[in-house]
């Protein structure tokens, strides 16, 4: 969902984005896009590489990816570090645009270390996956004022009746009404 996301930014007009694969336990874009994933932002944050060893250029024009780089067993640490601060700020003056992927909120700490350092949360809640209570639990844990929105993926349609009982006619009739005879 934050690659279509980030995708869909920069092919909207957006000069610059940046998409930054935060999961330094299970980290999946930077396959997903098609980029190499070593180095990236665990020996960034770790110190062994410099932020232009980790810059990758992506097929859509205007969209950066940073991968996670190599698994941390324990990345709770690097994510609340200087390093990653100082990193965020330089991303803010660069780009229109810096998209975090994170882990999920609940499991593991990573992704509540890092709440004071951006400007808010995007949650995805898969239906008839996350339980409603954990997703309270985590809008809770974050807190209001940092709630962008939540985006609801995994719901299978049940039909069109809704849309076309109280829909379908106003589309029908507008159409043959405008047609000329």
């Amino acid at each position: 969902s934050s690659a279509n996301l980030a995708v869909n930014l920069a092919s909207a007009g957006r000069r610059r984005v940046l998409l930054v694969d935060m999961d330094l336990r299970k980290s999946e874009i930077g396959k997903g896009m098609g980029v190499k994933p070593l180095p990236g932002l665990s020996e960034f944050i770790g110190g062994t590489v410099t932020l232009k060893d980790i810059l990758r250029d992506t097929f859509v024009p205007g969209l950066q990816l940073i991968p996670a780089g190599k698994k941390v067993a324990d990345p709770t640490d690097l994510l609340a570090g200087e390093r990653l601060r100082v990193f965020l700020g330089h991303a803010r003056q660069r780009y229109d645009i810096v998209l975090l992927d994170t882990p999920p909120i609940l499991p593991v700490a990573d992704t509540l270390s890092l709440r004071d350092q951006i400007d808010g949360f995007l949650f995805l809640f898969r239906a008839g996956f996350t339980p409603h209570h954990m997703l309270g639990q985590a809008l809770e844990e974050v807190g209001e004022d940092k709630i962008i929105g939540v985006v609801l993926n995994g719901v299978e349609p049940k039909g069109d009746r809704y849309y076309h009982r109280y829909y379908g006619n106003y589309y029908n009739t507008s159409a043959k009404e405008e047609t000329p005879e």
